[in-house]
């Protein structure tokens, strides 16, 4: 239809200067063809959208909608991969001054994004981790080996949706979990990349 021709033009539109460049037409433009994808289930176009809205408008009085919105479409669209569940968060220790903090640790050979939605939105990339490899299924793990990247995160407390998936490796399977956030607390999580054998082995 129109409105889809139109919408997968759009980023072309703007950058041959088709469209008046205004803070109120283009970015409301980006926002509703999110939402006309979002709802059509096409979410990588979905997720193109709101990104190039982050990426050229930052400070724009939309942010926060725009922020949850998007990570409400990438938790879509990795359930809709078929993605694997994660286990609840479990505080690993208290927080001085009463925040909220969590910490993430990539232990893959893959840089990983992990989005966090609920209270407010938070999307981190974490580099890959040179010298981790890719776990066997049978592999047993104890804990975390300690030799990845980490990102510290302060969230305000309560329900979030999350989502962990690699950023270049189609082939690997994300991971999404509801985790409950308390105040005053700190969690600590690592990621990693388990390969099972194929049906055909």
């Amino acid at each position: 239809c129109i409105r889809d021709s139109f919408c997968s033009n759009l980023i072309t539109f703007v950058e041959r200067e088709l469209i008046p460049n205004t803070e109120e037409i283009i970015p409301a433009l980006y926002q509703s063809c999110g939402q006309n994808y979002a709802q059509a289930k096409q979410y990588g176009e979905a997720m193109d959208m709101y990104e190039t809205f982050l990426k050229e408008y930052p400070n724009h009085p939309f942010l926060a909608t725009i922020k949850k919105d998007l990570g409400t479409i990438m938790i879509a669209d990795a359930r809709q991969k078929g993605a694997g569940k994660l286990p609840p968060a479990v505080p690993s220790g208290f927080t001085f001054d009463g925040t909220t903090t969590v910490q993430i640790r990539n232990e893959s050979p893959h840089p990983l994004r992990i989005v966090l939605n609920g209270p407010e939105s938070q999307f981190e990339e974490i580099p890959a981790c040179k010298d981790c490899k890719e776990m066997s299924a049978s592999a047993e793990l104890k804990s975390c080996p300690n030799q990845g990247y980490i990102i510290n995160m302060t969230l305000k407390p309560g329900h979030y949706d999350i989502v962990a998936k690699s950023i270049v490796g189609e082939t690997v399977s994300p991971y999404i979990g509801k985790w409950t956030l308390s105040k005053g607390y700190q969690y600590e999580n690592c990621f990693f990349i388990v390969t099972r054998p194929s049906p055909e082995s």
